[in-house]
Order: structure tokens, then C-alpha cells, then sequence
């Protein structure tokens, strides 16, 4: 019958009349078995004989049903199959049509084919709702879509067709789609809190499932993007607070060595002054959760950056700077030195008592070391105060042991500058008070003052 009576016919016939009389024939070969309805599609696969929505006659196999499709895309809108009328006008039963048209491969889901169609359409219409639909579509059906997919999604790789963000000052906007672009320019979604305000990410939700669609770039093989992205943050207006959970992700993108050598050091030369404390105290917290090599490595990595500051405003390293918990708040040296960092702290919102634990064990001074003895002695020269002089020498008595530093050549110079307490040759027998300030080699001891009293000035010390 297929062959002598409905392909003779079907060649005979265009327009309605072959569109009305296949849907006669389809309606009475309802009864037939499942593999002879299929045989009878594949008959007429090359008979354009299905009106459709953009005003063309498609063959069954180029259109697409129009209750049971995904409307959403254009290629499906203009394909979809527009038989209601003449199912009317026959008389015929729609359910019976539409299940052997679906037998003969009228289309349900859009093929590879069709998506690159779309993935055209939507570059040329510049259509970014649509594209999130197909991209979204893809990655949910690619396992269902027939075709040749190798083929498509090869292309669909060159088209600038994935929906992307543009970089922004503003965070709140980093999730919606403002361009399109080549999927091997945009960062994945994952990585959008780490790009942002520097880089385009996909816009797309859950899971990308099809390898050949994931975006072509990564923060691991492109850290200088990170080194941007904390880059601006840090020059961002308003409180530093507002991203600070976006410079903290950008720290903790990367394993700790990586951060530091690729991230943190080479952003740090671009970052204005006025910034690097907030900027480097996110960084500090963080490493609170590091090995204790890694934070030693962290240490010996900012050795030479100066970012602390300090009482008197100036900027200095971390092992330059002093604990301002600690109790050598007597002497001028530490007063001036001491880390002014509360208020870059609560500027940042981080862990206080983590950020201190980091930097005491990246070498903040507990302790004076032996150049800040020698300048806390020249410091008490210029301002003649004894009773700082007194303390100093006092600290040096009892914590010598303790100093870092170079300990001859500050002894030499100690031993030469004027910063001793000493008392003055004296009528009063019992005088023992500092009056002046002498070197070493000028004075006598302390037990030998009930020998010269009255003419040699002699050291003023404790013990």
C-alpha cells in the first residue's frame, strides 16, 4: 500500500490536499503495528508535507509539535507543526494524528542540529534571556537531544552565543547576564566571586554537566585575574567591609604558597598605601587557618613590605613593629612603633585575636631588640629624661639575654653615648638620685659611691 498507492499519491499532490490526505491515510494506518507506522514515516521522510508556523511546509521530521515542545526557542516557534485547521476540516482525530505523527519522527525536543540553529539565532537577534533558556536546556537534555553532537557542539564552541556578566563595580549585578561572548572567554560561575569586577563568568545554574560547554577559563591557570580582581576591591569607594568577603575568596582561591607568590605579593605593589593594612589584615586572618610553616613562609614573604602603622603614622614591617599588648610602653621607640591596627581590623570586620596570633608568629616584637636599645638611648640624649634612662638600662640589666640583634656593635655605641643616669659630685653623702646623663666609661659603680661621692658622678641602677 505504502508503495504503489501512498508514495504515488503523496509525489501527485502539494499543498493542503497532500497535507489533508496523509492525515486521512495516518488516521486509518492507526491500527497498524509500531515498527509499520515507523517504516511509514521513513517512507515519507522526504515528503515536505507539514505547514508550520513561519508560513513554510516542513517534512514530518523538521517540525515540532506544538503542544509537547520547548516553545521558548525561536527554531521550535517557527517549525511548530499547524495542523488544528486541517484536522478540522477532515474531521479527523486529533490524539490519533498527533501519535502517528510522533511515530514518524515529528520533533518533541529540539536535535544538536537545532540548538546550534538557535545558538545563530540568538548571536544575530543578540537575545540574552533566550540564550540562558538554550544553554540552560542543553546542559539539563544533552542526553536526550539526538543528532550529531560532536559536530554541534564543536561549533557551538566558536559562536558568541553564552550568556556572561560584565565586569562591575557593583557586586550585587555580578549574577546577571549583560553580554555574549565565546565560551572560551568567560570564567565558570563558580568563579564569579573571584572575577567579578575584572572578568565575564557564565550566568547558567546548577551543575554544568556537558564538558565541551564549560567555560574556557580558570582562575588556577590564570591567577594574575585574581591579582586584578583584589586589586580592585581594594580600591573600591565605601567601606572596605562591603568586600571583604569577596578579597577573602580571592585569598583562598589558590593553595597558601600559590596566594602568596601569585596573588598577594604581586598585588600588593598596586594597591594605594592608604589600603594596605585593611587589605593585608583579610590576608592575616586567613592565614590563621594555615600550617605553621605556611604562616612562617607568610612571614618571611611580607619581611620587607611595609604596611604596619605605626603611633607615629609611618609605615613599617611587621618585624619592626611592636605588640601593643605588650608592657615596654615606657620607652619612645616602641610608643611610636607600636601597631596601629584596630581600627584597619574593625574596618575589615576580621578576627582580631586571629589576625595578632599571625602576626606574632611572623615576628611582631614581644621584645627591643639591640638597635632598638641603641635608639632608645639616643632618644633619651635629645630629650634628657632620666627616668627613661634609668628604665632602660634596667631592661637591658635583666633581659639582655633575651635581645635580638646585633649585640657588639650596640654595645660599642652604648658604651659611648651620653644616656647613663648618674648622680652629681654632691656635699650630701646620702645622694643617690640620677642627675645627669653620662657614658659608661665616665662613671664609677654604684657600690663605689661611698668612696667618691663628693667629687666622681657614679651609675644610678637598680641592682
Amino acid at each position: 500500500i505504502i508503495a504503489e498507492v501512498v508514495l504515488p499519491t503523496a509525489t501527485s499532490l502539494t499543498g493542503l490536499r497532500l497535507t489533508s490526505t496523509l492525515l486521512v491515510y495516518f488516521e486509518s494506518a492507526a491500527t497498524w503495528g509500531e515498527a509499520e507506522i515507523r517504516d511509514l514515516g521513513r517512507k515519507l521522510a522526504g515528503i515536505k508535507c507539514i505547514p508550520v508556523e513561519d508560513g513554510e511546509v516542513r517534512m514530518i521530521s523538521d517540525t515540532f509539535d506544538p503542544a509537547n515542545s520547548p516553545a521558548v526557542f525561536s527554531v521550535v516557534k517557527e517549525r511548530r507543526a499547524k495542523l488544528e485547521p486541517v484536522i478540522e476540516v477532515i474531521g479527523g482525530k486529533a490524539d490519533v494524528i498527533w501519535r502517528m505523527l510522533h511515530l514518524c519522527d515529528m520533533k518533541r525536543e529540539i536535535t544538536w542540529e537545532d540548538a546550534v540553529d538557535e545558538a545563530m539565532s540568538i548571536v544575530r537577534d543578540k537575545d540574552l534571556p533566550r540564550a540562558a533558556k538554550l544553554y540552560s536546556h542543553i546542559n539539563a537534555n544533552h542526553e536526550k537531544l539526538t543528532g550529531k553532537r560532536a559536530a554541534a557542539l564543536e561549533k557551538l564552541q566558536t559562536f558568541e552565543w553564552a550568556p556572561a556578566t560584565q565586569p562591575s563595580q557593583e557586586a550585587a549585578s555580578q549574577g546577571e547576564a549583560k553580554q555574549l561572548l565565546n565560551l572560551k572567554s568567560v570564567f565558570p560561575p563558580s568563579a564569579r566571586q573571584l572575577v567579578w569586577a575584572v572578568a565575564p563568568s557564565l550566568v547558567a545554574e546548577g551543575e554544568l554537566r556537558v564538558h565541551e560547554l564549560r567555560p574556557g577559563r580558570s582562575v588556577e591557570s590564570e591567577p594574575g585575574i585574581l591579582v586584578q580582581q583584589a586589586t580592585a576591591l581594594a580600591a573600591a569607594n565605601g567601606k572596605f567591609a562591603a568586600v571583604l568577603e569577596h578579597l577573602r575568596a580571592v585569598f583562598a582561591a589558590l593553595p597558601p604558597a600559590r596566594t602568596l607568590a601569585e596573588v598577594a605579593l604581586p598585588a600588593l605593589a598596586q594597591v594605594a598605601k592608604a589600603k594596605l593594612a585593611p587589605f593585608l589584615v583579610v590576608l592575616v586572618e586567613l592565614a590563621a587557618s594555615w600550617k605553621e610553616a605556611e604562616i612562617s613562609d607568610l612571614g618571611v614573604k611580607l619581611a620587607d613590605v611595609e604596611w604596619v602603622p605605626g603611633e607615629d603614622k609611618k609605615l613599617r614591617a611587621i618585624k619592626a613593629s611592636f605588640d601593643p599588648q605588650s608592657s615596654l610602653g615606657d620607652f619612645v621607640v616602641v610608643r611610636q612603633r607600636r601597631a596601629g591596627l584596630a581600627s584597619s581590623i574593625e574596618e575589615a570586620g576580621v578576627n582580631a585575636e586571629a589576625v595578632w596570633k599571625v602576626l606574632k608568629t611572623c615576628g611582631l616584637k614581644q621584645e627591643l631588640t639591640w638597635e632598638d636599645a641603641v635608639e632608645e638611648a639616643e632618644s633619651i640624649v635629645k630629650d634628657k629624661d632620666l627616668k627613661r634612662a634609668a628604665k632602660l638600662f634596667s631592661r637591658l640589666e635583666q633581659h639582655h639575654a633575651k635581645l635580638d640583634g646585633t649585640r657588639t656593635a650596640a654595645f660599642e655605641k652604648l658604651k659611648a653615648l651620653p644616656w647613663v643616669p648618674a648622680t652629681k659630685p654632691s656635699s650630701d653623702a646620702g645622694a643617690s638620685e640620677a642627675k645627669q646623663l653620662l657614658p659608661l666609661k665616665d662613671l664609677f659603680l654604684p657600690s663605689q659611691r661611698k668612696l667618691v661621692w663628693a667629687v666622681a658622678p657614679t651609675l644610678v641602677a637598680d641592682a
